[in-house]
């Protein structure tokens, strides 16, 4: 059976977390023969077996039993990517759920939830064979930053009636009882959150309907283009990465598992280089949304992967000749560049 994978943002933070233990995250990461930089290439895909080893061994230097519900108790949702995006569009909190497992592969491969209603109750659990899910570590990571998520979205209005976990009950629950505030059931039959099922119809303030459509659209792309030639699956990746901040060519070699090296080699044999890709990539989805959407320059800039509205305006006049707003004001339709 395939080894699952998952986006390296989960563990964002981990780093100054555990420099308040006096342990060093890169020490530990070489120790354990991965790259020291691995926490600041969110996009890069490692296997459950990497993470189990990263988070129970932060866990035994720390000697801090709950280091994972700690971790995520300090994290944004941000570090989710695209799939807190879509939880954010959607218009009611059922329908964030549904879409989030049902695209969840854009953050993780071979993990999955799972949504069922009976009796006036929600049941979300998360589904993963336990003997590729043996860690005690990784199960408080997926809850935890699911937990956080489902605050989020609602702004705290969503609330759990109990959090199952498959694992013995450990000796000291009381930072579980301090993240969760409601009832713990350890050495369930799965891992996972029981809900009224009121709560799913909970509507979600950040709802916006075009934002949501376009969102739609880039991931049915993203999803739908699985057999293309090097080039278009640099671009794919690109494309994919652009609203998280996490595509550089390191990135990118990392999320298409081989080296920046070859990323460019293959690039190069095939008359591309990778840098013509980002920028054509960047601008194609700029120009479209200021054509064809009434999304503000802002929320443009944060699709296209740009830190903000003065660094794409500058960009874009550089790439056009005109800023943004003359570009959709003049309703510009370039040719699609090349």
């Amino acid at each position: 059976m395939k080894q699952p994978t998952i986006r390296a943002a989960v563990i964002q933070g981990l780093g100054a977390l555990l420099q308040e233990f006096s342990v060093s995250l890169e020490e530990l990461l070489l120790d354990i023969g991965l790259d020291a930089g691995l926490e600041q290439t969110g996009e890069k895909m490692v296997t459950l077996e990497q993470l189990t080893t990263i988070l129970e061994g932060a866990a035994s230097a720390t000697d801090c039993p709950h280091l994972a519900l700690l971790l995520t108790s300090r994290q944004s949702p941000e570090i989710l990517g695209l799939i807190n995006l879509l939880g954010k569009s959607a218009p009611n909190l059922e329908t964030a759920i549904i879409e989030i497992h049902k695209h969840f592969g854009l953050h993780a491969l071979g993990i999955d939830w799972d949504l069922s209603v009976t009796n006036g109750l929600a049941i979300s659990s998360l589904k993963a064979e336990e003997t590729l899910f043996p860690s005690k570590q990784c199960v408080d990571l997926a809850l935890g930053q699911a937990f956080m998520l489902l605050k989020s979205l609602t702004n705290n209005r969503w609330s759990a009636r109990v959090i199952h976990f498959r694992y013995q009950k450990p000796r000291d629950t009381w930072f579980y009882r301090q993240l969760f505030k409601v009832p713990i059931e350890f050495n369930s039959e799965r891992n996972g959150f029981t809900a009224d099922a009121s709560n799913l119809e909970l509507t979600l303030n950040n709802y916006d309907e075009q934002m949501r459509s376009i969102l739609y659209q880039h991931v049915a792309t993203l999803e739908s283009s699985r057999t293309l030639d090097f080039p278009s699956r640099v671009s794919e990746a690109i494309r994919q990465t652009l609203p998280s901040g996490q595509f550089s060519a390191a990135d990118i070699a990392s999320r298409l598992t081989c080296s920046e090296r070859t990323l460019h080699r293959k690039l190069s044999m095939e008359g591309h280089t990778f840098q013509k890709l980002l920028d054509r990539e960047r601008f194609k989805l700029a120009s479209h949304y200021l054509r064809d959407s009434d999304l503000q320059a802002s929320q443009i800039a944060l699709l296209a992967g740009f830190s903000g509205l003065a660094p794409f305006s500058r960009a874009f006049r550089a790439r056009f000749g005109v800023p943004p707003i003359e570009f959709r004001k003049n309703h510009q339709n370039l040719p699609p560049e090349n």
